[in-house]
């Protein structure tokens, strides 16, 4: 594993605190390298990776689920703009419900249902913003020229940069994603399963997304974080929410936080006034949430959580 090399060459950090962080597709990879090292871990591999803790932002984790709060994000947020009609969000519905039964379909095995299972989530459940021209990486955008993608790959152009990739030990050209069959099936595989194991050994994980998304929209990912199964679910999802304030009393988002027993911290994160990339559109909220985090200030107990309904606004 690459980690183990890395740790390996550069024994001055093998006994610092390791998290993970990452976003969107994050919520594929970071769950399955968090349980590689979990795993490694306990059948007692060298070196020993101290993992402390993930964060995931705006993770894409079920597509069965999170296809299905599509229709909800369109027309009843009440954090983002009013897209949808009703007789679109109707529509979309329908087109959500019959999406989120092929991919569970594909994925118990029944193949004929896998070609359309992996297409059908951007389809018409997204079709409402398509016609406005709504990015779905922020609500509050519109592109005249009829995109819905308001990406940017600057960062493709720095991680091929020699210097860069001397530091990172890497000589091989980067690319963004790859639409190869393989990654068709991996994009509706659900990930979340693994972060049980993770949390029953103590790590901590946070969730968190900025709630002006569409594509990783946080009902969705809410949707998951309730579902997930694992010994604390019930006591997460009857955790009070908590408004978490800045340096100067000002809200940057609700959370909820649970743990069982000797478990690590469960936690989502519902951020203000951001859409897919939370760092790019609130980096002083982004900033000191991923601090508190490390620093393990971050939840109830934090004198920035006040219970919600006790601030004046936010």
């Amino acid at each position: 594993m690459a980690l183990q090399e890395f740790f390996a060459k550069h024994k001055q950090y093998r006994d610092k605190d390791f998290y993970i962080t990452g976003e969107s597709y994050a919520g594929h990879y970071i769950p399955a390298i968090a349980h590689k090292i979990w795993r490694e871990n306990t059948r007692g591999t060298e070196p020993n990776i101290n993992l402390r803790g993930l964060a995931i932002g705006n993770g894409w984790m079920n597509a069965a689920l999170q296809v299905l709060d599509y229709p909800h994000m369109a027309f009843e947020s009440c954090t983002a703009p009013h897209i949808a009609t009703y007789k679109e969000y109707v529509a979309q519905t329908g087109a959500a419900w019959q999406c989120s039964s092929e991919i569970r379909q594909c994925l118990s095995g029944c193949r004929s249902f896998c070609e359309n299972a992996t297409t059908c989530i951007f389809g018409a459940t997204f079709a409402p913003l398509n016609r406005r021209g709504i990015d779905v990486y922020d609500m509050r955008i519109t592109h005249t020229d009829g995109n819905s993608d308001g990406l940017d790959f600057s960062f493709v152009k720095y991680l091929n940069r020699r210097d860069v990739q001397r530091k990172l030990g890497v000589n091989k050209r980067f690319g963004t994603c790859s639409y190869a069959g393989d990654f068709e099936i991996d994009r509706i595989m659900p990930f979340e399963t693994l972060l049980p194991d993770v949390l029953d050994a103590g790590i901590r994980v946070l969730l968190y997304d900025g709630d002006q998304d569409f594509i990783c929209n946080w009902i969705g990912y809410e949707h998951v974080a309730d579902a997930m199964e694992w010994p604390g679910r019930q006591s997460f999802i009857n955790a009070p929410r908590y408004e978490y304030e800045d340096d100067s009393g000002i809200s940057i988002g609700k959370f909820r936080s649970a743990t069982y027993q000797e478990s690590g911290m469960f936690s989502f994160f519902q951020v203000y006034r951001a859409g897919h990339f939370v760092p790019t559109d609130q980096p002083k909220a982004a900033l000191l949430m991923i601090n508190d985090f490390i620093y393990g200030i971050f939840g109830p107990d934090s004198p920035r959580a006040t219970p919600v309904g006790a601030l004046g606004g936010s």
